[in-house]
């Protein structure tokens, strides 16, 4: 049985090194993941914005049905596209900050819902009488 004890020990310490560069490759992925999860957000908004710009009205051809359209056109022509890009901007801008932040996000979930759980578990004991709803017969 002393003979075994060690081998034993090998073979822990061994699977114990494989967990521990699987636990850092993993490591490594999720950072390389955080950092470009802004990027890739950020690249399919710009091509799923891209894709549905025949959405917008063209002033070019004068396709839009509303009389107003004519209106807009002959006062500033540029201003609303200017606008609309702006627009676009602000929202790339949000998207890519939403998605930076997204980690504390589910970490203040996870943080709730473990003391939810918590609370549960203790089986209504630290609920002050004042907190409790009165039963109506």
């Amino acid at each position: 049985m002393a003979e075994s004890e060690p081998e034993q020990e090998l073979i822990d310490e061994g699977e114990l090194e494989k967990m521990e560069w699987e636990v850092r490759e993993m490591a490594k992925k999720i950072r390389e993941y955080r950092k470009t999860l802004p990027d890739n957000l950020r690249n399919t908004l710009d091509s799923a914005l891209s894709s549905s710009h025949s959405f917008f009205p063209s002033f070019a051809s004068g396709s839009d049905p509303l009389p107003s359209s004519s209106q807009r056109l002959t006062i500033a022509p540029g201003t609303q596209d200017q606008d609309s890009e702006q627009k676009m901007i602000q929202l790339k801008e949000t998207v890519s900050r939403n998605a930076a932040n997204m980690p504390k996000v589910i970490k203040r979930v996870r943080e709730c819902v473990e003391r939810i759980h918590r609370l549960d578990s203790l089986g209504g004991r630290t609920i002050h009488p004042a907190f409790t709803r009165r039963r109506l017969n």
